[in-house]
């Protein structure tokens, strides 16, 4: 083999960018969330939710997500990375379903932790995907280009959400998530080996 042959996978650009999607749901998620809370505590406009609800429907995504995130990387490097993002992404976006049409604070801190869940799922597998398809010398800059991801999804969020929540209800702040999961999901299936 020569010294300069790129062992990656061909595709592996095409394959970032749908990680990058993956990633982008996962952590915009958080950040927008932190916009609707005034809204989630209305009684007429949101859910009436108190603080400490509030605190749950936060801190219960990321307490699970947080918990599960070392366990199911390894699970997914033995399991099948492909059928982990795949799983995860699907249950992201059936718990952002949920959280949308939550009718109590309850609910709401059950779907986000489920949605913790599927971020936990998602997150670990992107990174290792990346170092399956990407040549050691490419590495580092899509391992970059992925970091950037989570920074962008960090600035967009509270953006995105005060959109949202100034022409529709408080449950689009979660709903945005489905068509991005659902373009993810056909994604992966076609590109990620």
């Amino acid at each position: 083999m020569e010294p300069h042959e790129n062992t990656g996978h061909p595709r592996r650009w095409a394959i970032l960018g749908v990680l990058v999607i993956s990633l982008l749901v996962v952590v915009l998620d958080n950040t927008i969330l932190n916009v609707a809370l005034r809204t989630l505590a209305d009684p007429v406009h949101g859910l009436g939710a108190s603080q400490g609800e509030l605190e749950w429907a936060i801190n219960s995504y990321t307490l699970v997500f947080a918990g599960l995130l070392f366990t199911f990387g390894v699970l997914g490097d033995r399991a099948g990375r492909k059928r982990f993002l795949v799983i995860g992404l699907v249950l992201f976006g059936l718990a952002s379903l949920l959280s949308a049409y939550a009718q109590s604070p309850a609910q709401l801190v059950g779907a986000r932790a489920l949605m913790g869940i599927g971020g936990a799922a998602i997150m670990p597998v992107t990174l290792s995907i990346i170092s399956n398809v990407f040549d050691p010398r490419e590495r580092g800059r899509a391992i970059g280009v992925w970091a950037g991801a989570v920074g962008l999804a960090v600035a967009i969020g509270p953006i995105l959400g005060g959109a949202l929540l100034e022409h529709y209800w408080w449950g689009s702040v979660f709903l945005i998530n489905v068509p991005v999961v659902v373009v993810g999901v056909v994604l992966v299936a076609l590109l990620v080996p």
